[in-house]
């Protein structure tokens, strides 16, 4: 029987100032590699920053043309679309010869300029690899699985090229293989590139398993997900970490047919990333993760089409996630199974489910956070075992929509699912909520 199960709510109302509201002085910003392989994908990515630095979250929708000032290279799109001032796209420049990129953004212009790698040489690499270190620069061809093993270091020098073989479909795309450690050095002049050899056939997967500390900053990831399924929606992975510690900076993870990557027993940072365009984003468990500045977006399929995805953590690990934004999602924007997290100063925006679904667990805090134009701001379930999750809003405005799921237009939602017994819990304090049904219980009037 549903009574089976009580939900307590504790709210106030008072008005709450919408997270990265905050328009001034801006100017664009264009983060794009220094050189051009002719018909492969680059990803060209957009900022729109304050007098700061800082992404103008407050810019909510925008579109950057670009354009090239070389008639003798073409490129396959001309727009790039932002969210809530960043966005990305992958492009592919087709021609010779060097030119110069522009980006164009409500009358705010970035250029930069590439150079063709047109007769560069490639260094062919698969298997092991010897010695205690290894440098990579130029353009790297890996043409079959390749591995770093325990005691060696990958190191990968800004505006390194990496093209990776992989497949047309399936799972047998070449994978990076490590035991060692991979430190990626780009900048952002020169951002290295991980990509697909023909982008046609997508590569497979960067494995961590014990590996020693690995670091990407500025690194350009695309291309990837032909690689063996695992856990929600069972598409491939782009990275798989397992008792691993791994850091990504200023990276963008874009355009896979899987999913963004997978974690277990791991330590994962995230920092001023776009993750984008993939089946799901991450998927983690026990495992502790700091995501801050970063944009999850895109995310699109036909089931389990979450931002992130995540799992109860260990005795001592945090996952918490600070100034980003979820977006443009087919499922929910921020999933947890019996995780107790802390979301704070951020964006869930055009969620097709939920924006945050909780299961079992908890605590789980969310401090000045907007969710909008999502079917469900915020579900709390009965879990599947059991338990008695916990939802703190504080300071935040969830203003939900009719997106055509069922149910829809809810603002926070204690959800009967699995007939299980325990007790849901919201403790809203100095926050809005403006919904069809702005607070809904599936055991009765709350």
């Amino acid at each position: 029987m549903r009574t089976a199960l009580a939900i307590s709510i504790i709210l106030l109302l008072s008005l709450a100032a919408p997270a990265g509201a905050r328009l001034g002085p801006l100017h664009a910003e264009l983060i794009v590699r220094d050189s051009y392989r002719s018909g492969s994908g680059v990803l060209v990515r957009v900022e729109v920053l304050d007098n700061k630095g800082q992404v103008e979250r407050g810019l909510w929708d925008a579109v950057a043309t670009l354009s090239g000032d070389s008639p003798a290279v073409a490129l396959s799109t001309n727009k790039v679309v932002l969210y809530n001032g960043l966005g990305s796209a992958l492009v592919t420049f087709t021609g010779t010869g060097d030119f110069t990129l522009s980006a164009n953004v409500n009358g705010m212009q970035a250029s930069r300029q590439l150079s063709s790698l047109q007769g560069q040489p490639v260094t062919d690499v698969s298997g092991s690899l010897t010695g205690e270190a290894t440098n990579w620069s130029g353009i790297i061809h890996v043409t079959d699985d390749l591995t770093v093993p325990l005691g060696h270091t990958l190191t990968v020098q800004p505006g390194t090229l990496v093209l990776i073989d992989g497949v047309a479909s399936g799972n047998n795309g070449a994978d990076i293989n490590i035991a060692g450690d991979l430190q990626s050095l780009g900048t952002a002049a020169q951002p290295v590139t991980l990509t697909a050899f023909d982008p046609a056939y997508e590569w497979g997967r960067i494995d961590l398993d014990d590996a020693e500390p690995s670091s990407f900053r500025y690194t350009n990831i695309t291309l990837a997900g032909h690689s063996p399924g695992s856990g929600h929606t069972g598409a491939g992975l782009v990275f798989y970490a397992r008792n691993s510690n791994v850091a990504f900076d200023h990276c963008s993870i874009t355009d896979h047919d899987g999913k963004i990557g997978a974690a277990s027993g791991a330590d994962l940072t995230f920092s001023h990333c776009h993750l984008a365009r993939a089946v799901m984003g991450p998927e983690i468990g026990s495992t502790a993760l700091m995501l801050e500045d970063t944009f999850i977006t895109e995310m699109f399929g036909s089931d389990d089409n979450d931002a992130i995805y995540i799992h109860g953590q260990r005795s001592g690990q945090k996952v918490e996630l600070r100034r980003g934004v979820v977006a443009d999602t087919d499922d929910d924007g921020i999933d947890t199974l019996g995780s107790s997290i802390l979301v704070e100063d951020f964006i869930i925006r055009d969620i097709y489910d939920k924006g945050v679904s909780v299961n079992a667990g908890g605590p789980i805090f969310l401090k000045n956070v907007l969710i909008v134009e999502s079917g469900t701001g915020v579900a709390a379930k009965d879990g599947n075992t059991g338990g008695n999750p916990q939802v703190y809003i504080d300071n935040c405005t969830i203003v939900s929509t009719d997106t055509g799921r069922n149910p829809s237009d809810l603002g926070i939602h204690a959800y009967f699912k699995y007939a299980t017994s325990g007790t849901i819990e919201y403790f809203v304090t100095n926050s809005i909520i403006l919904a069809a049904d702005p607070v809904e219980s599936d055991f009765g009037d709350p």
